[in-house]
């Protein structure tokens, strides 16, 4: 059975606010008594109830990670660099993936907020997009990821897509290609949407045309 702590305070002879307020290292506890606490609570694998602490200070420590497809090394990245911030902040992150599915991700985004995470961070599938507008009515911290949506006045963190396929096509082109096609994604998405106008521009630049059959 878990360690509680009624379990630290009879082994030290202390109350059980007391400890409490030792281990959520509160200022009117001095620093032997929370010493002496933190020891026994290693001794006897205490682990906090963060759902009990969040449900006191309307905080869980946690933020939501929603990604449209965890299967792709992209996003494992962006995981890994949300992962590392947010522990060095003392945040945990709950992660959910989409598979880039609309319903998956109002889903996800419910269940997250039944969880009471402190903040979501979304890569959004970008299909409907009536539920992270409400997010962003409501005033829950949110931030977009890899992609962004122009009717959402949300913060979001973006690749420059324009810039890269603008410097890939223009590469092609110092190569002496002149017949180049991009291959891309749905146009709702604003990244695809961004990698095709740098596609576009390039093309521009070179005075070669834009053939609409090379754009799939």
């Amino acid at each position: 059975m878990a360690a509680t702590l009624k379990d630290i305070a009879d082994q030290l002879g202390l109350s059980v606010n007391t400890v409490s307020r030792a281990l959520n290292d509160k200022p009117d506890v001095s620093h032997v008594t929370r010493t002496r606490v933190l020891d026994v609570a290693r001794q006897l694998g205490y682990v906090p109830n963060s759902l009990a602490r969040s449900l006191v200070n309307g905080r869980s420590n946690s933020v939501g990670a929603v990604i449209a497809d965890v299967a792709n090394p992209f996003y494992g990245k962006i995981i890994r660099g949300v992962e590392e911030t947010m522990r060095e902040a003392g945040y945990s992150v709950v992660l959910a993936n989409t598979n880039e599915q609309d319903d998956l991700e109002q889903e996800a985004i419910r269940t997250l907020r039944s969880k009471r995470v402190d903040g979501l961070l979304v890569s959004p599938v970008q299909g409907s997009y009536e539920h992270l507008a409400q997010l962003h009515r409501d005033g829950a911290p949110l931030v977009l990821m890899n992609r962004h949506i122009d009717e959402i006045q949300a913060d979001y963190v973006i690749n420059n897509n324009q810039f890269g396929a603008y410097q890939a096509v223009k590469h092609l082109v110092d190569l002496g290609h002149t017949h180049i096609a991009h291959i891309t994604g749905p146009l709702q998405v604003s990244s695809v949407r961004e990698r095709i106008a740098g596609y576009k521009q390039a093309l521009s630049e070179a005075g070669l045309p834009t053939d609409p059959c090379s754009i799939t």
